[in-house]
């Protein structure tokens, strides 16, 4: 399966959880928030991983981070990642 086809089934997947940009052979998902109303980032590492396992893929979290701003608008959850590509079905 072509880098493409992968990153198109990822965003699939995880519309409206996160947004997904790739760049090289790892992908950089985002959620903003003004709120938390109780979200973290292991709880998003969790939706992500959940999500991605149930489509075939393999997934290894290298970094996540709580970009939190004064100005509420601006904050979001960032979780770094890559999938094994031979797992995907």
């Amino acid at each position: 399966m072509t880098k493409a086809a992968i990153t198109r089934k990822i965003n699939e997947a995880l519309c409206g959880i996160v947004t997904v940009r790739r760049r090289g052979d790892k992908y950089i998902g985002k959620r903003g928030y003004f709120y938390r109303h109780g979200m973290d980032t292991t709880k998003l590492e969790v939706a992500i991983t959940d999500k991605l396992k149930a489509i075939g893929f393999t997934v290894i979290i290298t970094e996540s981070s709580d970009n939190w701003n004064a100005w509420p608008k601006d904050s979001f959850f960032k979780v770094e990642f890559s999938v094994v590509e031979g797992d995907a079905v």
